[in-house]
């Protein structure tokens, strides 16, 4: 068989069309400007502000629209996908064609298997990705990851936080991006600057600074905290727009015609060269009614999040009883998270100066965040940062919102019976405030019956032996289930209470609040919640190294002794530190892409 071609490959039926965008979603989106317009035109009878301007009048309400109306509530858009006419999605349960030959083989299509792909097409390399889900939601293939086993702490964002769906947790996140302090890395932060320019260009984050100096280009003025104590970072989060990683690159998809999503098709083996072991010939995929086929490329990249990358690792033994790239044990350990406490609530003393230092303010269409990081001068703690929420009241038009359409996301039309439409109606004074806020000032939209509440949110240490190993059950497609010993430890408790009785102490010193703290967390009696959280920011398993006997890949992301398999994402992060972890692994993969891309030049 010819290297790069997929054996016994499924045929496909040529021209599907797959969507999941009904005619009663459509209706109800329509029906919904509709009913904004008409609300805007009778409000505009009675201001001379600008941003009441009737909005059919408006040359940008669209924009307005994807921006104003629908994003800063979390809505992401309708999902409708049409494969028609092109040979973007195959889907692996239909009967097929055989696909043509690839040079990489990329195991996930979540974000960072996804940016992997447009990044690969852009080398004019032929791609295929292979996604476990299909274009919407399955309960068959989410509930697989329903199955794991806890032998230490329950991790929650193991069940509940990973989406097996064309996206991933792409069609879920809210899409707040951060570099990461390489820390303890053998990789410096130079290594990695180009390619956040380069994600930031793709992704339009603008050239904001994400340090306490963005403060002057928003025109805000930070609060008066000690530069010992804390220091200010900024995330970006994206455009509702783009936060649909899958949908935001299908079109530079289609127009490289390199790239292929082959969809339902769960990678249950990596298979290694009979002749050489230290080369990957295949990935066995199943299907959920139990077909088999080999996928075959050239180099092969692993990016299905950091629990099922171990997964597959350690579950590949038919040909090393350990597990591939586990000859010294390491795979699957030093697994992470980052830790939370939802710990109280902001009581202001002075509300004008307390939200010009903490209220998200968009640039553009990006939204801009404060988050308030322990600097380095608190050593006894770890990396940690406060972060700021104002949650809106359950019963108000800003929840109603964005529940309605987060359910129709979810579950298509059959959410309209649930619709509370007379209570978003009647609390329309709240939706408008936060419409003309945000298109006058370019202010995140915040309810007038809103909570500043605070959590607090620290990094782990890398420990050995909090790790993902394989369980004895077998799952409905016929691998191994995994068993997860999360461990957390005083360490985090410390940093954690150390992080919130500094917090409380320069919001009082800056005049700004205090804070009342929840039931079951004080920092100054040391009283701590009897349950640990973690933030769904799951890290390791597949540990960075310069020597194969203390990690799993090297500082090109290659797993030691696999000359062509690769992982991207944060299972290879040596140390989680305290950002949003998908802005740094989007990051490596491009690096590794330049790196595949110089390699095959050269050669």
């Amino acid at each position: 068989m010819a290297a790069g071609a997929c054996a016994s490959a499924p045929t496909m039926r040529p021209g599907v069309r797959v969507t999941n965008a009904s005619t009663v979603q459509e209706r109800l989106v329509a029906e919904t400007r509709h009913w904004v317009r008409a609300v805007l035109l009778y409000r505009s009878k009675f201001s001379d502000c600008s941003a009441c301007a009737v909005p059919n009048s408006h040359p940008n309400f669209d924009l307005l629209w994807d921006n104003v109306i629908a994003g800063p509530w979390g809505v992401a858009p309708l999902y409708s996908v049409s494969a028609a006419g092109s040979d973007l999605f195959l889907d692996f349960e239909s009967n097929a064609e055989s696909p043509q030959a690839f040079d990489v083989c990329v195991v996930g299509g979540g974000v960072v298997g996804l940016v992997t792909a447009w990044a690969l097409a852009h080398s004019q390399l032929r791609v295929i990705v292979i996604e476990a889900g299909g274009l919407r939601d399955e309960l068959r293939s989410q509930s697989l990851y329903e199955t794991a086993e806890f032998t230490g702490l329950k991790n929650n964002g193991v069940t509940d936080g990973r989406f097996r769906v064309y996206g991933g947790t792409g069609t879920r996140w809210t899409a707040q991006l951060a570099p990461a302090e390489l820390t303890a890395w053998p990789i410096k932060p130079h290594d990695l600057e180009p390619y956040f320019e380069k994600i930031g260009e793709m992704l339009g984050l603008g050239d904001t600074p994400f340090d306490a100096s963005c403060y002057k280009i928003l025109k805000r003025q930070p609060l008066d905290f000690d530069d010992d104590m804390f220091s200010v970072r900024f995330s970006k989060g994206l455009p509702w727009k783009k936060r649909n990683i899958g949908r935001y690159l299908k079109k530079a998809f289609e127009k490289s015609r390199d790239t292929t999503v082959l969809l339902h098709a769960n990678a249950v083996e990596i298979i290694l060269d009979e002749e050489d072991l230290s080369l990957v010939s295949a990935i066995r995929i199943r299907s959920y009614d139990g077909r088999e086929r080999l996928i075959t490329a050239n180099d092969y990249i692993l990016a299905a999040g950091a629990i099922e990358i171990s997964r597959l690792l350690l579950a590949s033994r038919n040909q090393m009883p350990q597990g591939v790239g586990n000859r010294y044990d390491n795979v699957g350990r030093w697994f992470m998270d980052h830790v939370c406490v939802r710990a109280g609530y902001i009581v202001p003393k002075d509300r004008k100066k307390l939200l010009q230092g903490i209220r998200p303010v968009y640039v553009g269409d990006v939204l801009h965040t404060p988050r308030f990081e322990l600097t380095k001068a608190q050593s006894s703690c770890r990396t940690a940062f406060v972060h700021i929420v104002f949650e809106a009241h359950p019963v108000s038009a800003f929840s109603k919102l964005r529940t309605l359409f987060h359910d129709i996301q979810r579950e298509g039309g059959k959410a309209m019976s649930r619709s509370p439409f007379w209570s978003i109606l009647s609390d329309m004074p709240d939706v408008m405030a936060g419409f003309i806020s945000h298109t006058a000032l370019g202010l995140r939209p915040i309810p007038a019956r809103s909570t500043p509440v605070v959590s607090l949110v620290c990094e782990q240490p890398p420990r050995r032996e909090s790790r993902i190993f394989l369980a004895d059950a077998i799952d409905a497609i016929g691998l191994p289930k995994i068993r997860v010993n999360w461990l957390v430890g005083e360490e985090e408790k410390t940093t954690l209470l150390a992080l919130g009785r500094l917090f409380e102490q320069q919001l009082i010193k800056s005049k700004s609040g205090a804070i009342q703290w929840f039931a079951g967390f004080n920092p100054a009696g040391a009283a701590f919640p009897a349950e640990w959280a973690g933030w769904y920011h799951h890290i390791g398993g597949a540990r960075m190294s310069v020597s194969p006997t203390d990690g799993v890949v090297d500082t090109d992301c290659r797993v030691h002794g696999v000359s062509n398999l690769y992982i991207v994402g944060s299972a290879v992060f040596p140390t989680s530190n305290c950002s949003h972890p998908t802005f740094t692994s989007m990051a490596l993969a491009l690096r590794l892409v330049a790196k595949l891309h110089g390699r095959r030049a050269s050669a």
